[in-house]
């Protein structure tokens, strides 16, 4: 070939082309989209907020009507006096009683003093484990003179 002749191929080719389209504002176009307006960005973002906004008032206002009901057990009369161990043996029973009647997903309250213990139990059939629990205490405080009283909330 001779010095200044081309091939027809390149003869056909023209300016080289970008790899992909350009937006108005220089930016590479990948995925076809246009640049939102900055009053539908603000509409958009509002719309989310409300949104928002709205499924957490609707997820707290079922959290209260699914919040847990509390029963208490108040057990008094407990008299540690000349037998510590034998107190100490009782309240561990006493405490073992609380998480059996609880089950494992329930939230479970001990608070005590040397002659009081209170105990609860949450969940939605807080009742009927209390119950349970009161029985168990029963039956565990035989011979003793306690005073066990139920309080249900």
């Amino acid at each position: 070939m001779a010095e200044g002749s081309t091939t027809p191929a390149e003869e056909n080719t023209g300016p080289v082309s970008p790899l992909s389209p350009t937006r108005p504002d220089g930016w590479p176009d990948w995925l076809g989209r246009r640049p939102i307006p900055i009053t539908e960005r603000d509409r958009l973002r509002q719309s989310i907020d409300a949104d928002r906004l709205s499924r957490e008032t609707a997820r707290a206002q079922t959290d209260q009507q699914l919040a847990p009901h509390f029963s208490y057990i108040v057990i008094e009369g407990l008299n540690p006096g000349q037998h510590p161990r034998k107190h100490t043996r009782l309240r561990a029973r006493i405490t073992i009683a609380l998480r059996l009647a609880a089950g494992e997903d329930h939230r479970t309250h001990y608070e005590a003093t040397s002659h009081r213990i209170t105990l609860g139990i949450a969940g939605p059939d807080a009742r009927e484990r209390t119950r349970a629990l009161r029985q168990e205490i029963q039956r565990i405080g035989r011979g003793h003179r306690w005073t066990i009283t139920e309080d249900i909330h």
